[in-house]
């Protein structure tokens, strides 16, 4: 499938839901400041979880598992793996995009997370019309891709942005991704303003 095709999500939405996360941080940092006292420490520590991705390596969705390996200078390296499936009317064709990503975490803050990382995913493609007696995978496409994200963090859950480059070393697009996620493995600690 031509990567041409994907170019769904124009530059202009995506700087309008990255000013919408930014706006929402801004708010939210001067209610704390106003609020005084105790804040809730989302996450000093990186939470597995699982997330619904519109657009992303994954085409037009994917449903993922983000999961930390290790630790890298107290920042996690933290790997994404997911799967996808949609039909192309248009081709007739049956798709089952299969991703993964390792990203680390630039910034880690209450309710903020940055990110960059690096990537891939399979696209296996079978015709609609393939008899029976051949293979079930007729074709597969293969793409490296490039991203950084940030996330907007709530108490269980979370809201990130990504703009992902695109490649099969043939062509290239940019393209992005919006997530919701739902944190797994959870703990939230209240700590005083004043103790930090």
């Amino acid at each position: 499938m031509d990567l041409i095709g994907l170019r769904n999500i124009t530059i202009k939405t995506l700087a309008f839901c990255l000013s919408f996360f930014c706006t929402i941080n801004l708010n939210a940092q001067l209610s704390d400041s106003i609020k005084d006292k105790t804040v809730i420490d989302y996450s000093p520590n990186y939470v597995n979880s699982i997330s619904l991705e519109l657009g992303g390596s994954g085409g037009y969705y994917s449903l993922n598992y983000n999961y930390k390996i290790l630790d890298i200078g107290n920042k996690p390296l933290v790997n994404k793996i997911g799967l996808s499936y949609w039909f192309n009317n248009f081709q007739s064709e049956h798709y089952l995009p299969i991703l993964t990503e390792l990203d680390y975490l630039l910034i880690n803050k209450t309710k903020i997370e940055v990110n960059a990382g690096i990537g891939g995913a399979i696209w296996f493609i079978q015709k609609k019309n393939s008899s029976i007696n051949t293979s079930p995978i007729d074709a597969w496409n293969q793409f490296f891709t490039i991203n950084s994200g940030v996330k907007y963090k709530l108490k269980n859950m979370y809201l990130e942005v990504n703009v992902y480059w695109l490649t099969n070393f043939q062509s290239s697009t940019p393209w992005a991704g919006l997530s919701i996620g739902k944190n797994l493995n959870n703990k939230i600690k209240k700590r005083q303003a004043n103790n930090t």
